[in-house]
């Protein structure tokens, strides 16, 4: 994934939206490796639509694929761990 081609701030934003979606509606589901999100129509293009994989995807010139591993803020702090679920850290008080 080439992140200086994309605004990152705004790919990982959706792309953990797409994720959180899906985890809620499907908590028992099989688990995903990735988020695929694409450009839309909207004025200006950026990415806008998503949908959760569960095998390597081919992408489409105008799709990028987010691995879950990126999504997870933990993951992100302790490259050696590999969680089974997308988890959300809280600051420490």
């Amino acid at each position: 994934m080439r992140l200086d081609r994309v605004n990152s701030r705004e790919l990982f934003a959706l792309a953990r939206s797409v994720m959180f979606r899906h985890m809620e509606s499907c908590p028992d589901g099989p688990e995903p490796i990735g988020v695929v999100l694409a450009d839309g129509d909207r004025e200006g293009g950026g990415l806008t639509r998503g949908r959760v994989v569960f095998s390597v995807p081919i992408l489409l010139p105008d799709e990028q694929f987010v691995p879950l591993e990126l999504l997870s803020a933990r993951a992100q702090r302790f490259p050696g761990q590999r969680r089974s679920r997308l988890q959300v850290s809280r600051p420490a008080r």
